[in-house]
């Protein structure tokens, strides 16, 4: 058996709209900060943080936001509201942060 590795995964919690949450992996914690700072007021307290998965061999989250991705979304929700400046503002941080 190999050496045992230690990967951090990244997720933030958002509201679904219905009452319940939901948690969605990301692909770094930059990326969470981010989605907490432009969240839904009223959503309360930053909700994010990492997973802590030990492995002793590579792993793949198939379920992670990227960040091309996350704006895609927000693009979309502009196309509704082009008038939503914290939506317009999200996507420049992001874009920021994909270099």
């Amino acid at each position: 058996m190999g050496q045992c590795l230690e990967t951090k995964i990244p997720y933030t919690v958002r509201n679904d709209g219905c009452g319940a949450a939901d948690v969605i992996f990301m692909e770094s914690q930059e990326q969470v900060d981010l989605d907490q700072q432009f969240a839904e007021l009223g959503w309360g307290d930053g909700v994010g943080g990492y997973v802590r998965i030990s492995h002793d061999g590579p792993i793949k989250c198939l379920d992670v936001l990227t960040i091309e991705e996350q704006i895609k979304e927000l693009r979309e929700e502009l196309e509704y509201d082009n008038k939503d400046r914290d939506v317009f503002n999200h996507i420049q941080e992001l874009e920021k942060l994909r270099g």
